[in-house]
Parts: C-alpha cells; sequence; structure tokens
C-alpha cells in the first residue's frame, strides 16, 4: 500500500501519482487510444465519412451506462478491500486480547512459555500474510511449528497458518491438563484462539472467489467496443478536438476499471494491497509488549509515498 496522508497536500499527491503503477498501464493505453483516435479522425473528415451528427447524443447514453457499470464494479471491489482490512484488524485485535489473557494466566516468571506464545501468534499473522500472496516465509516452515504440528519434513502443508493455529490450541490444552490454567482461563482464551481461523477462513474466502468472469469480461468488452467506436461519434460535431476528448474518456473510464481490478484482491503485492506484513510486524511488537516481554526499537516510519507491503 501507498504511504501518504490522505487530509493534506492533495497537489503532491497528484505529483507522486507515478507511484502507483496503475498509472503507467493507464497512460500506455490512453496513449495506443490517442494514436487510434488520430488515425480514425483522419480518415473520417479527410474522406468526408463523419456521417450524420446527431449520434454524438447515442454514445452520450452509452458513456453514462458504461460509468454506472463501473461504479457499481468499482464499489464490489472496495468493499472486497475494506472487508479484506476490517479482518487483518480484527487478527490484531484478537492476538491482543489472546496476549492479554496468556499474560494473566501464565506464570510471571516463566519467560520461555510467553516468549513461546509471543513468536506462534506473530508467525501466524505472517504465515497467513504468506499464504494469502502464496509463498510462506521459509523460516516458519524451517522453525519448530511443523514439527510441533507432526508435518513430515519437506512436505509443507496447503494451509500454514491452520496447522500454526493447531499447535497453539493444543498448547494451551496442555497447560490446561498440567494445571497452569484452569478451565475459566481455558474458557477465556478459546473465543480469541477460534476467531485466528475464522479470520484465515474468511481472507481465503475472499482471495479465491474473484468477480465472477463473465461479469468481469463484459465490462471489459463492452469498454474496448466504446473505445473503439467512440472516434466515429466525436469526430462529426468536434472534429480534430475529438482525439483529446476520447483520450480523456478513455482514461477515466478504464483508470476505473483498472483501479477495481487492482483492489479485487485485497492481499498481493500490487500499490494498493493491504500491507498484511507490515500488520504482522506490529502483532509481533504488540504481543511482546503485552506479554511482558523485552521489545525491539520500534521502526521509523516509512517515508510519505513509499509502498509498505
Amino acid at each position: 500500500m501507498i504511504e501518504y496522508d490522505p487530509n493534506r497536500h492533495w497537489l503532491r499527491d497528484i505529483r507522486h501519482l507515478g507511484t502507483s503503477w496503475i498509472l503507467r498501464r493507464l497512460v500506455r493505453a490512453t496513449a495506443i487510444t490517442g494514436v487510434y483516435s488520430v488515425a480514425v479522425s483522419v480518415a473520417l473528415i479527410r474522406l468526408d465519412l463523419e456521417g450524420r451528427r446527431a449520434i454524438s447524443g447515442t454514445f452520450s447514453l452509452l458513456g453514462v451506462i458504461l460509468g454506472i457499470i463501473l461504479v457499481f464494479r468499482t464499489n464490489s471491489a472496495y468493499d472486497r478491500w475494506w472487508e479484506g482490512r476490517k479482518l487483518w484488524g480484527s487478527l490484531a485485535n484478537h492476538s491482543r486480547n489472546l496476549a492479554i489473557q496468556l499474560d494473566a494466566l501464565l506464570p510471571g516468571d516463566d519467560v520461555e512459555l510467553r516468549e513461546w506464545f509471543s513468536r506462534l501468534l506473530a508467525d501466524f499473522a505472517l504465515a497467513l500474510s504468506g499464504h494469502l500472496r502464496g509463498r510462506v516465509d521459509p523460516s516458519i516452515l524451517a522453525g519448530p511449528w511443523m514439527a510441533e504440528a507432526r508435518v513430515p519434513p519437506g512436505s509443507p502443508p496447503p494451509h500454514v497458518p491452520a496447522h500454526l493455529a493447531r499447535v497453539l490450541v493444543r498448547r494451551v490444552w496442555a497447560l490446561r491438563d498440567a494445571g497452569t490454567i484452569d478451565g475459566f482461563g481455558l474458557l477465556a482464551t478459546q473465543p480469541h484462539t477460534q476467531a485466528l481461523l475464522e479470520v484465515a477462513g474468511a481472507c481465503d474466502r475472499i482471495r479465491r472467489t474473484p468477480i465472477p468472469f463473465s461479469y468481469s469480461v463484459f465490462i471489459r468488452l463492452f469498454l474496448l467496443a466504446y473505445a473503439a467506436i467512440l472516434p466515429v461519434g466525436l469526430v462529426p460535431e468536434y472534429g480534430y478536438l475529438a482525439v483529446p476528448l476520447v483520450m480523456l474518456l478513455v482514461f477515466a473510464l478504464l483508470g476505473l476499471e483498472l483501479m477495481a481490478a487492482e483492489i479485487e484482491d485485497p492481499f498481493g503485492l500490487d500499490c494498493n494491497d493491504l500491507p498484511t506484513h507490515a500488520i504482522a510486524d506490529a502483532i509481533r511488537a504488540d504481543t511482546r509488549q503485552l506479554l511482558g516481554l523485552a521489545c525491539n526499537p520500534a521502526a521509523a516510519a516509512p517515508p510519505p509515498y513509499s509502498k509498505v507491503f
């Protein structure tokens, strides 16, 4: 995600628009559209093929219809992005709440046990981030968790976060059997341990359920057809001025589609995707502090307009 202050310096934000990868694709597509529009304009004007001027109203109506469709497309994509952010906020909250419960339940002098839970909670968030991006951190796979989850060496499971949650629950129950945690303490931790996998499952649902194929392809086909015939409708009324008008319209409409396509999967590595790895690092720092462990110095805030993943 691109770090910036949304409430200040909007002119400076515009100057840094090139930070987003979308702009590069958008400029390239707009330039191609401009070349195409010039060719169509020259052909229509020099060969006297402008046709009747009345058809420009039809193109205006088509543009309104396309704009409404793209608004629905963008809203549905943003809903997925925002739901993903709420899920990761819930993961952070449940991790902190579980750390608070464990801080009250675990012996104060058992630093090793507190360190164990702190590492596991942090590694769960990191493993979920890697799982959603298709590659879990090798240090997690090579760590002690896979052995405790009884996973054969050299064969990482398809869902690493689920196995880490399994290790966590088994350890809590082992402490209950050993008398370190009583039954009430076990009940206090259960909602938070269960919530970890509920968050992981909801994130998987978003990642594995894209916008329906027919809906997505229809919008792109409609947009392509509209851009292809738009010069025909504008040249009779505006002449060569139709070229920049077509480029501006395509820039706006295609930009909406590209933005929707990028945030549709909020867990990837695009410029506007969620910084899940950074959230996992924050969970690591918070859980260590809540469990009474030494904390590393806080990392410096990223500079404005930098990409944080």
